[in-house]
């Protein structure tokens, strides 16, 4: 039974590029592909790199422009080169420390690259923003489970399904964790939630 994780940030800004992020066995909330982020279609590379160039010129003349940084943010991670995703989210949040799209993508990053407790932390801090963003909370109870904290990330999904039971994706890994725990007969029924949801 696989994992989702789903897609969270789109940026709309001139340079705009729409990026897709669960993880392995889990689809990610905030992404596209199950397991990982997913990286644009090898068509759109050239786009990608031309959208860089140019953005990387605009930010070198206005290096303290938020919006700038992350659209290059978002162009450097859609090329999957993530050290340099990394600075200029990190930028961002120098200029403005509680910058929700910036959160959520280093989160989504370090989901990506398995560094489970780093993408917790910055999932954490954008939770603290947005309690209700259930995509962010769904690609955090991923990541706790990886760490080897099932049952807290169990919680976190049924509290996900409270607040709204139509989020397929938080049924359809909570019945992964709960297969993982042996509980058959509640992994299945939230598997057939999830089937459900989907086929509407």
């Amino acid at each position: 039974m696989n994992i989702i994780k789903i897609p969270i940030t789109v940026f709309s800004f001139a340079f705009c590029i729409v990026l897709f992020s669960c993880n392995n066995n889990e689809i990610k909330s905030s992404n596209s592909n199950p397991q990982t982020n997913q990286a644009p279609p090898s068509s759109n590379l050239n786009s990608v790199g031309s959208d860089i160039v140019s953005l990387e010129k605009l930010v070198k003349e206005d290096s303290t422009n938020v919006g700038l940084r992350l659209n290059l943010g978002t162009a450097y991670y859609a090329s999957k080169d993530f050290p340099n995703a990394i600075m200029q989210f990190n930028k961002v949040l120098e200029l403005d420390k509680k910058n929700l799209n910036a959160l959520i993508d280093l989160g989504n990053i370090y989901y990506d690259t398995n560094e489970n407790q780093k993408a917790v932390d910055f999932y954490k801090k954008a939770l603290a923003i947005d309690k209700t963003n259930l995509n962010v909370s769904c690609d955090m109870a991923t990541c706790l489970d990886k760490l080897g904290k099932t049952d807290e990330a169990i919680k976190i999904l049924k509290d996900n399904i409270k607040t709204d039971n139509s989020h397929a994706q938080s049924h359809h890994n909570l019945a992964n964790f709960y297969e993982k725990k042996g509980n058959k007969i509640e992994a299945e029924k939230e598997e057939k939630i999830f089937n459900d949801l989907t086929k509407r």
